[in-house]
């Protein structure tokens, strides 16, 4: 039996979380990925809260404290990380299509982590289904305003 749309949306942005938590070993607050799918042209990013401070993946050892082991934030490893984000864009598109349902242009995915909780996850999800046309050079610009918005 096929998966229906939402079962199948919502497992691919899961594993869009999951493979940027273990790109922390789940020390993490949050995380935030931005991605934006035009005509084939895909684009991702993702960035952290950690020990309350917001980091981009290159900083990730910014926020570290004292004694804490620090992260892998080798090109390698970032590199890894993206072509699995754009990877699973590329299939949330796929779902979208064979289910005659249409693909957002933006997704800005959020999930926050609270250990101490029954459920420790909190996945929130926002979508943009128009093409974006405010003068700004393309998907990274709008990546970074969100981080910038985010830092406030």
């Amino acid at each position: 039996m096929k998966k229906g749309f939402e079962e199948q949306f919502s497992h691919l942005q899961s594993d869009m979380v999951s493979i940027c938590l273990e790109n922390v070993e789940n020390r993490a607050d949050a995380v935030y990925i931005y991605a934006y799918f035009h005509q084939g042209r895909t684009f991702c990013n993702y960035f952290y809260r950690i020990h309350g401070k917001l980091v981009k993946k290159h900083q990730l050892n910014t926020a570290l404290s004292a004694g804490e082991k620090p992260y892998d934030v080798s090109i390698g490893r970032q590199k890894m990380v993206l072509q699995i984000l754009n990877d699973d864009l590329l299939q949330i598109q796929k779902v979208c299509e064979s289910h005659e349902h249409p693909m957002p242009e933006e997704l800005k995915i959020v999930c926050t982590i609270h250990p101490k909780t029954p459920n420790p996850y909190r996945l929130k999800a926002s979508y943009a289904y128009e093409k974006k046309q405010d003068g700004k050079t393309g998907p990274g610009d709008w990546a970074e305003e969100w981080f910038a918005s985010l830092s406030v």
